[in-house]
């Protein structure tokens, strides 16, 4: 009876301390793949910033990647470009020097670099020393460079509903004074049609782009103004991102020349996107450079 009594009482004790308990919180369950890509919707929503650009040619072998990875400050701004050979999943080879491509300055805890030091298609040199200015609208208006009293150069943005121009003025104390103008079309905040004065690195001057409706990732960061027009190589050879004023990415770039319009290029872009609308993998196909096949893997971090 003592027995009975006693298995009674834990049996009503047990029933009272899960009624007293059943609003408790109990642990997560863990994932169950880990490791998988079933990361929490917290972590998706941070891991949005482009930290690696990965790019090759799949149709090489034995070719190696260039890897363009941005390097950010303890403020999430990014204080560095820089370029080195890798594999395909962007780690340095062991040989490879890493090349600084571009170089970010700020003032105090502002998030526009008042200074840049690099390649632009104003300046086509990599050591290019160049001062920004901005509106009220954190958009660049103006780039210059003060070599000395014997070389200045200039350029100007101006912004308009459906259009980008810049206007570019050099003045030596050997030459006369150049001037440059560059207009680019936008439709729904991508350039969709750009005419340079100055044709860029791979010579054709003209470009018409069409995009997708997904984010481009340079717009996620913080210098998106200083890479408006140049991207990652958007004008140039081998490009893997579009320019940073665009909100999307390029999914066919068809450039010619001006003076004979005959000679087309058409590029090709193919994403695949994760859960974020962010591209993670790119093919491209070349028109021109038929017998390349570009890839292009892109990484995030938050």
């Amino acid at each position: 009876m003592k027995l009975l009594s006693k298995c009674l009482y834990g049996l009503f004790a047990m029933v009272i301390f899960v009624a007293c308990n059943k609003d408790a919180v109990s642990e997560p369950e863990p994932d169950p793949t880990p490791g998988a890509a079933n990361d929490s919707v917290k972590q998706q929503q941070q891991d949005t910033l482009l930290t690696k650009a990965i790019a090759w040619d799949s149709t090489d072998l034995g070719a190696t990647a260039n890897t363009f990875e941005y390097v950010f400050d303890d403020q999430k701004r990014v204080k560095m470009i820089v370029w080195y050979y890798s594999d395909t999943n962007g780690v340095r080879l062991p040989a490879a020097n890493t090349d600084t491509t571009f170089q970010f300055f700020y003032n105090g805890a502002e998030r526009t670099a008042y200074r840049t030091i690099g390649w632009t298609l104003f300046q086509t040199y990599k050591t290019a020393d160049v001062l920004h200015f901005y509106n009220s609208n954190n958009q660049i208006i103006k780039d210059s460079i003060y070599n000395s009293p014997k070389s200045y150069s200039s350029r100007t943005y101006t912004y308009l509903p459906d259009k980008l121009t810049t206007y570019d003025v050099f003045i030596t104390s050997i030459l006369p004074p150049g001037y440059n103008r560059d207009t680019l079309q936008i439709i729904n905040n991508n350039i969709t049609h750009a005419k340079f004065g100055f044709p860029p690195g791979i010579g054709y001057d003209v470009f018409d782009i069409t995009y997708d409706n997904k984010i481009n990732p340079l717009t996620k960061l913080n210098i998106a103004s200083n890479r408006l027009i140049e991207g990652g190589h958007a004008f140039d050879k081998n490009p893997f991102l579009s320019p940073g004023y665009c909100k999307n990415n390029m999914t066919q770039r068809v450039a010619w020349y001006s003076d004979h319009p005959q000679t087309i290029e058409t590029d090709l872009f193919q994403y695949t996107y994760n859960e974020l609308n962010l591209p993670v993998y790119c093919k491209i196909w070349y028109s021109v450079y038929y017998k390349s096949a570009g890839r292009v893997k892109y990484q995030y971090t938050h």
